[in-house]
C-alpha cells in the first residue's frame, strides 16, 4: 500500500485537512514564484464580474467569499462559501465568468494570472496535485450544499402542496359556509313573507267562517218548506259520505223502488236511507229538485266551514312553525302530540297520496319550545317521505314509557339506512339529498338532535330493509328549566291528565 499515509500521493492522503492542504499550495507557489503579491480587498468588492473575461484565479489566503449569478435583474446565491481557489473553471475553459465573485468580509488572496499559473505548474510538480486536490474538496463540498438545498426544496415543494391541500379544502368549507349562509338568509325572508301572509290570512278565513254560518242561519229562517230545510241542515251538520256508502244507498233504494234514476236523485238531495225516502213518497219532480239544491247548499256550507277551518289550523300551525328558533323561550304545559299534529298539519301537501297511522296515548305535558319541537317533527316526517316515495307509509307513535319521559316515534316503509350512513346521519353538513333543500328539512338531523338535547332528550335511529325509525325521548321538565311554575298544569305529576288529542288510547288512520 505504498507505507505510511504520508507517503501516498496527494490525491490518496485520507488525513490531509483543508487548512494543511492550502499552506503546502501557498508554499508551493511561493517558490515557484518568488513569493507573489498578496491583494487584500474589503467586504462587498467584486473580484470576478459575471460575463467578463477570465484573465487568471484567486486563491483565497484569509476571508470569504460567495458566487452569485445575476438573470433578469435577479441575482441568486449559488454557493456562500466558494473555497480556497475561485476563476479556475472559467479560465480553464477559456469563457467569459459564469458566476459573479463577491467578497463577504475581507479578504486577502493571491491573485494568478495565466502566465503565472503556468509557470508554477512547470516549476512544482506537487502544485498540480494539490490544485486537483483543493478543487476536488471544493467540488465536493459544493455537491452537499446542493444536495442540502434540495433536500429543503422539497420539504419546502412538500409543505406547500400540504398547505394547498389545506386551502383546497378550505375554500371548499368556505363555499359550502358560504351556500349555508345563503340559504338561511333565503329562509329567514321566506319566514318573514310566511309570518306576514299568516298575519294577513287570519282575518279573511275568520270572516268567510262567519259569512257561512250567518248565510246557514239566514237560509234556515227563510225556507219555509220544512223538509227542504231538514235537507240543507242534515246536509250542513253531517259528516261526507264515503264512495262505497253512497252506491250501498243506490243499491238499496233501487231494490226498494225499482227506479235507478230516481235512486239516483233520491242520493243526490242526501236521501240515503230506505225509510226516509219512503216517508217522502209519492215523489214530485219538484220537491225532489228543491231537496237537491238545499242538500247542496247545505254541503257548499258545510265545505265553507271545513275549508276555512282548515286554513285556520294551517295558518296557526305555521305561526307556531315560525316562532321557533333561538328566541323562542321554553313554557310550560306543552302538548307534544298537539306539536306533533301541527307539524304533520304543515306537511299534509308532502302526505297527500300516503298513509299516516296515529298511535296517541295519554301523555303528560311538558316544559318545551314549541316551534322548534314542532321544527324536528317536520323534518323527521318529510325526511321519511323523502326517502320511501309519496305513496310512504308513516306510523306515528307518541307514548310515555317511563315516569317523566315522552316518546315520539316515527317510522317508515322505506328502503332503510345503510349503517355507514347512519352513523353519520346526526352529523353537520351530512346528506343524503344531493345538496337539495327542501321545506321543513333544510337545517337537518344534526339541528333535530341540538333542539333535543336542549330538551333534555334524545334521538336515535334505527334501520334495516323494510323501513326506518326514528325514536325521540323528551324529558317532562328539562334540567335547565325543571320545576317552572305550573309545569305540567298538574298533569303529568300524577300522570292522569292526557293531552287533548285523542282522549284516551287512540288509533286512527288517514289516506
Amino acid at each position: 500500500d505504498g507505507g505510511a499515509n504520508g507517503d501516498r500521493h496527494v490525491l490518496l492522503a485520507p488525513k490531509l485537512d483543508e487548512g494543511e492542504l492550502e499552506q503546502r499550495f501557498v508554499a508551493a507557489l511561493d517558490r515557484a514564484l518568488g513569493h507573489p503579491p498578496r491583494l487584500r480587498v474589503s467586504a462587498g468588492s467584486v473580484l470576478l464580474e459575471q460575463g467578463r473575461d477570465v484573465g487568471g484565479i484567486y486563491v483565497i489566503l484569509d476571508g470569504q467569499v460567495r458566487l452569485i449569478r445575476h438573470r433578469e435583474d435577479r441575482e441568486r446565491i449559488v454557493h456562500e462559501a466558494a473555497g480556497p481557489i475561485v476563476g479556475l473553471l472559467s479560465l480553464a475553459t477559456q469563457r467569459r465568468a459564469f458566476l459573479e465573485v463577491r467578497a463577504t468580509t475581507e479578504v486577502r488572496a493571491i491573485p494568478l494570472t495565466l502566465g503565472q499559473l503556468d509557470r508554477a505548474l512547470d516549476a512544482e510538480p506537487e502544485i498540480g496535485a494539490l490544485l486537483t486536490r483543493l478543487l476536488v474538496n471544493s467540488l465536493a463540498s459544493r455537491l452537499r450544499e446542493s444536495d442540502e438545498l434540495q433536500a429543503r426544496v422539497d420539504a419546502l415543494a412538500a409543505s406547500l402542496a400540504t398547505e394547498r391541500d389545506q386551502l383546497a379544502s378550505a375554500l371548499v368549507a368556505l363555499e359550502e359556509a358560504q351556500a349555508a349562509l345563503i340559504a338561511k338568509a333565503r329562509l329567514a325572508t321566506l319566514g318573514e313573507l310566511a309570518a306576514g301572509i299568516a298575519h294577513e290570512l287570519n282575518n279573511p278565513t275568520a270572516a268567510l267562517a262567519r259569512a257561512a254560518a250567518h248565510v246557514a242561519d239566514d237560509a234556515t229562517r227563510l225556507i219555509g218548506d220544512d223538509l227542504v230545510r231538514d235537507a240543507m241542515t242534515r246536509a250542513l251538520t253531517s259528516e261526507p259520505m264515503p264512495s262505497a256508502a253512497g252506491r250501498a244507498a243506490r243499491r238499496a233504494l233501487v231494490e226498494r223502488f225499482g227506479d235507478r234514476a230516481l235512486a239516483e236523485r233520491l242520493v243526490a238531495a242526501g236521501v240515503v236511507d230506505v225509510e226516509h225516502a219512503a216517508a217522502l213518497a209519492p215523489f214530485d219532480d219538484d220537491r225532489l229538485s228543491r231537496l237537491t239544491a238545499a242538500h247542496q247548499l247545505g254541503t257548499g256550507l258545510r265545505n265553507i266551514g271545513t275549508a276555512s277551518a282548515r286554513v285556520t289550523d294551517l295558518v296557526e300551525s305555521l305561526r307556531a312553525y315560525l316562532r321557533g328558533g333561538d328566541a323562542s323561550p321554553f313554557v310550560d304545559d306543552v302538548s307534544v302530540t298537539g306539536t306533533v299534529e301541527d307539524a304533520l298539519r304543515l306537511v299534509g301537501h308532502r302526505l297527500a297520496s300516503a298513509t299516516v297511522t296515529r298511535h296517541y296515548e295519554p301523555v303528560p305535558h311538558i316544559t318545551a319550545r314549541p316551534g322548534p319541537l314542532q321544527q324536528v317533527w317536520t323534518n323527521l316526517v318529510t325526511n321519511a317521505v323523502d326517502a320511501a316515495g309519496a305513496d310512504v307509509h308513516l306510523e306515528v307513535t307518541v307514548d310515555a314509557p317511563e315516569p317523566g319521559r315522552v316518546r315520539v316515534r316515527v317510522g317508515d316503509n322505506g328502503p332503510g339506512v345503510a349503517p355507514e350512513v347512519a352513523d353519520h346521519l346526526f352529523e353537520p353538513h351530512f346528506t343524503t339529498k344531493g345538496g337539495q333543500v327542501r321545506f321543513g328539512s333544510g337545517l337537518g338531523l344534526s339541528i333535530c338532535r341540538q333542539i333535543v338535547e336542549e330538551h333534555g332528550g334524545t334521538i336515535g335511529l334505527e334501520s334495516s330493509g323494510g323501513g326506518t325509525t326514528v325514536t325521540v325521548v323528551l324529558a317532562s321538565h328539562p334540567p335547565e328549566h325543571g320545576g317552572g311554575a305550573g309545569a305540567g298544569a298538574g298533569a303529568g305529576r300524577d300522570g292522569g291528565v292526557g293531552d287533548g288529542h285523542g282522549g284516551g288510547a287512540a288509533e286512527r288512520s288517514e289516506t
